[in-house]
């Protein structure tokens, strides 16, 4: 059942994640990891490259500066996402 939300909900998180405000990221990258640890890789495998360029851009701040938690939350979900997963 879980499995039905995940195209719907990842760009719902992406789109959070390029939020300005610093709780809408740190939120969406907590529920983005925690969709990522739940789900096959089939079934998020299509938004790979979405998922890596938007915290590429968070991580690195180019889009505005970025605070600690978030980076910190963000390389959870790198290492949860895509260490573990693929």
């Amino acid at each position: 059942m879980f499995l039905v939300f995940v195209p719907l909900s990842i760009p719902l998180y992406l789109e959070k994640l390029d939020s300005d405000y610093i709780e809408a990221k740190v939120d969406s990258s907590e529920s983005l990891n925690v969709t990522l640890e739940k789900c096959e890789v089939d079934a998020c495998g299509q938004f790979v490259d979405q998922i890596w360029r938007a915290l590429q851009r968070e991580i690195l701040g180019i889009r505005m500066q970025t605070s600690e938690r978030l980076v910190k939350t963000c390389l959870e979900v790198i290492k949860v996402s895509f260490l573990e997963n693929f």
